[in-house]
């Protein structure tokens, strides 16, 4: 077997480093802002494997600390059957953030406000708007669908249950490996592994920024912890089962969700047609309810 060349510059030294050396500083993240932020700490947790490793880590320095997950809609059902089964095996202390209440009270610093409305409360509302990605969270018929997609989907709802809560620190499992964008912001002046977030008025801190998958999945096993049986069936990622804003996700959904899958591309081509044909009126088919939304059940469900 070749020898695997280790990476040159400060990301390639920050990637390779001894697995033992990251858990130490990833501990030492998480200790510090839970003390300096006690009580007003949250572990944001998509029930994927790598905020499963910060939840544990988390879970360490304080067995109550509050957890939130961000309920899409969208979500797969084998992520929401391992969020109840973690739940209770692991007795979290769990917040549910979703984008379903259209109506909200807009206030600062956990004072009432006015109400709101949220114009976008599911995928299909978000899909109609702004077209689907494709394979591009700047892919669209307006040129960033995915993006917008996750802003009201899930950056909105948890920005607004991190306020409601009164939240000052938020741990998530966020990696730089995970892409070249999430790189290149990591080595910013502004961000890395510990930062003010002015939109939650709330610091954001990445404990295993500089972890690889390898270290993530050895944590895992080291500790024989459970995980998403969606990695056991060849996925590479946890997230919304609709979502089309990443290169591979055509075989995944073929794998994952092949009864979804026809549906996507149908309203594919049906978004593409009203581009050539704007006078032309399209009836969608496929396994939705009466509103165009995709139900596969919640926590609570």
């Amino acid at each position: 077997m070749a020898r695997k060349e280790p990476r040159t510059g400060p990301v390639g030294s920050k990637l390779d480093r001894p697995f033992s050396e990251k858990v130490i500083e990833a501990r030492g993240y998480v200790a510090h802002n839970m003390a300096e932020y006690n009580g007003k700490t949250v572990v944001s947790c998509s029930f994927g494997k790598d905020s499963l490793v910060v939840l544990h880590l988390a879970l360490q320095n304080n067995p109550d600390v509050p957890v939130v997950f961000n309920d899409t809609g969208v979500e797969h059902p084998e992520t929401i059957q391992f969020a109840k089964y973690l739940t209770k095996e692991w007795n979290l202390n769990l917040t549910i953030a979703r984008p379903s209440d259209p109506w909200f009270k807009l206030g600062r610093n956990g004072r009432s406000g006015r109400w709101m409305r949220q114009r976008y409360t599911n995928y299909w509302q978000c899909v109609a708007e702004f077209g689907f990605a494709r394979g591009g969270k700047r892919t669209g018929k307006n040129g960033s669908a995915g993006t917008h997609c996750c802003y009201y989907l899930k950056d909105k709802p948890m920005g607004r249950s991190v306020r409601e809560n009164g939240w000052k620190c938020v741990i998530d499992g966020l990696t730089a490996a995970e892409s070249r964008q999430r790189t290149l912001r990591a080595v910013m002046p502004d961000y890395g592994a510990c930062y003010r977030f002015v939109e939650w008025d709330a610091q954001k801190v990445h404990p295993i920024l500089w972890w690889t998958e390898g270290d993530v999945w050895e944590y895992i096993l080291r500790l024989d912890l459970p995980f998403n049986d969606l990695y056991s069936q060849g996925s590479e990622r946890v997230g919304c089962m609709t979502c089309t804003a990443y290169a591979r996700w055509e075989s995944e959904m073929q794998r994952l969700t092949p009864k979804l899958y026809p549906i996507i591309r149908e309203r594919m081509a049906e978004e593409d047609a009203l581009v050539l044909h704007p006078d032309i009126k399209v009836l969608s088919t496929g396994n939705l309810d009466d509103s165009g939304i995709l139900t596969v059940g919640t926590l609570e469900g």
